[in-house]
């Protein structure tokens, strides 16, 4: 689905196949995300609104502690693309808390979080600095 060359063509795709499953999934995902990090997280499903040109090279569930938006805000993403499914800590660079996400972040995630993620398959987390991102498994 990700190699459908052209703008209008992948973006039918994505819209007809993967779209609706992340609608479906993502409100069933978020109160055990919710439970597991302790406050209430709610599902976004990208739209690509303001794509025109270049269409995704993948698509997401994003799960962010407002009901009105995901993007001002760190937020967890589950991702699918032409390589696979990815879950992943994920910042805008114009995050409204990203400075406050940096500064937990050298201290007690990557610290308490080490052992788990360098057991994983070549884990990509504190290396960057970014929170966890696993390898995708391919679908």
């Amino acid at each position: 689905m990700f190699a459908i060359p052209g703008f209008d063509a992948r973006m039918l795709a994505l819209r007809a196949r993967i779209t609706p499953a992340l609608t479906d999934l993502a409100p069933s995902l978020a109160p055990g995300l919710s439970a597991l990090l302790g406050h209430a997280l709610h599902p976004h499903v990208a739209r690509h609104l303001r794509r025109s040109v270049n269409p995704p090279e993948e698509t997401w569930a994003a799960f962010a502690r407002s009901p009105r938006a995901y993007k001002p805000f760190v937020h967890l993403r589950l991702a699918i693309s032409a390589e696979g499914v990815k879950i992943a800590c994920f910042v805008e660079d114009d995050a409204r808390d990203k400075p406050a996400f940096a500064a937990g972040l050298s201290g007690s995630i990557c610290a308490s979080s080490a052992p788990i993620l360098l057991s994983t398959p070549a884990p990509t987390a504190c290396r960057r600095g970014i929170g966890a991102v696993w390898p995708a498994t391919p679908i």
